[in-house]
């Protein structure tokens, strides 16, 4: 078993800078949308902040689609970036319609509380 050394630490982490470096948009994009799926899953308020980090990894995939020219990639992304400008849009500006039966039974349980007294 060999021992790690200093410099092959280093050497390691150089080359993961260089990766890194050389492929940003595909990192940028994977960071990006494991960032917004985490967000998702919270369950809190950051969980609205899911859209813009979405369309952030769009963007950065379709950058690197492109220059892969990976056109099934590149649908795809386009495709997901119209559902999260969509989304983005329905959380922006769009109110959510009341619930009816949910109002019906609140309403009703009131009333039945009401009467209780």
């Amino acid at each position: 078993m060999t021992a790690i050394t200093l410099t092959t630490l280093f050497g390691a982490l150089s080359d993961a800078a260089l990766y890194v470096a050389a492929n940003l948009p595909e990192v940028i994009g994977a960071v990006t949308g494991i960032c917004g799926a985490l967000m998702l899953a919270m369950k809190s308020r950051l969980s609205a902040w899911a859209w813009p980090v979405w369309i952030a990894s769009n963007f950065a995939w379709i950058y690197y689609a492109v220059s892969l020219h990976a056109y099934g990639m590149l649908t795809q992304q386009a495709v997901f970036l119209t559902i999260n400008l969509f989304g983005t849009w329905q959380w922006l500006y769009r109110k959510a319609p009341v619930d009816q039966d949910n109002e019906v039974s609140r309403l009703l349980e009131r009333h039945e509380q009401a009467s209780s007294i």
